[in-house]
């Protein structure tokens, strides 16, 4: 596989990457549903399940990505109501293996935006979605998802840590924005986060900004800024997400080109440029190359390749999935 070609520090083995980036992307899955089943008096069910097959050097394996969330608000009106979130993430290989997280929290809705207490979704998963390179979900855990989405939940599926707090998501026009706190403890880990995000819209152009910063002993610590902006037009979209980050000793950045034409109502071509540099990972420039049907029921079909600047390597992925 390309990742293989990236150097990691002798402190973050390719599990730590892995697991530091399965909830945000499951998060991301479950951020583009264009469905989601409405039970009535505030209870609805939102979430993904995807089959992908990876082909990489003469090797294969394949994964299952699933996300599920059951949100209930209560429908008595008033200025202050009351509900829950229950989340559950999981990706797991055929051939052995599975990382997952579970979120639950308490919700108070107010006329300003929501507080969600206990353990909270970090407001970050979702809020500026970026398509995985070349469709390779499992890759875009194991290296992009350390720099895009939500450290925190990374952390915690990362130490299995207990995890608490708060976060706050409101709107004022085009502008939506989140911000949460969150504690993490683990035997000798005591780790304080913060996060911060936002994001602006104008007509078909939006901007993404977002701060987090996670404060624990050793490389586990953080400080990571992203910025993006995207445009979609009727048939055709753009967008970039470039990130900045440091881990105690190391520092890394990425920057992730991206864009898609949709031929028809059902299929859709994609091209994402993705490039990596710093001490966490060295310099690396991948290409990727989607296609993509989706049905209007919600299920979905693709293709996907990844290859490196010089083309000497690539990977291919195969998936099926139905979103809800």
């Amino acid at each position: 596989m390309l990742a293989v070609k990236v150097c990691y520090p002798k402190d973050m083995t390719m599990k730590f990457i892995t697991k530091t980036a399965i909830a945000a992307a499951a998060s991301a899955l479950c951020g583009t549903s264009a469905l989601a089943y409405d039970f009535g008096n505030g209870l609805s069910l939102v979430g993904s399940v995807e089959l992908e097959y990876v082909d990489y050097t003469g090797s294969s394996e394949s994964f299952v990505f699933s996300d599920v969330t059951l949100s209930w608000r209560s429908q008595a009106g008033g200025a202050i109501g009351f509900g829950f979130d229950l989340s559950l993430d999981d990706v797991r290989s055929l051939d052995g293996g599975s990382d997952n997280n579970i979120w639950a929290s308490l919700v108070v809705t107010t006329g300003n935006g929501e507080f969600a207490i206990g353990r909270p979704r970090p407001v970050l998963d979702g809020m500026f979605v970026v398509p995985a390179v070349g469709g390779v979900d499992i890759y875009d855990l194991e290296v992009f998802g350390l720099f895009s989405g939500s450290y925190v939940a990374s952390a915690a599926l990362m130490s299995d840590a207990d995890i608490v707090g708060m976060t706050y998501k409101g709107s004022a026009g085009a502008l939506s924005y989140g911000v949460g706190l969150h504690h993490l403890s683990d035997g000798p880990m005591d780790a304080d986060a913060f996060e911060a995000g936002l994001t602006y819209t104008m007509g078909s152009a939006q901007v993404f900004a977002a701060y987090e910063s996670l404060d624990a002993p050793g490389p586990v610590s953080l400080d990571k800024v992203q910025i993006g902006a995207r445009y979609d037009a009727a048939n055709w979209s753009v967008g970039v997400l470039v990130s900045d980050l440091e881990s105690g000793p190391f520092k890394g950045f990425s920057s992730n080109l991206f864009g898609d034409y949709q031929i028809n109502d059902a299929l859709s071509v994609g091209v994402q440029v993705t490039k990596f540099g710093g001490t966490i990972f060295g310099d690396e420039t991948l290409i990727g190359l989607t296609g993509t049907y989706s049905s209007a029921m919600g299920a979905f079909a693709e293709l996907g390749v990844i290859t490196d600047s010089d083309m000497s390597d690539e990977v291919f992925s195969a998936s099926v999935g139905y979103e809800f």
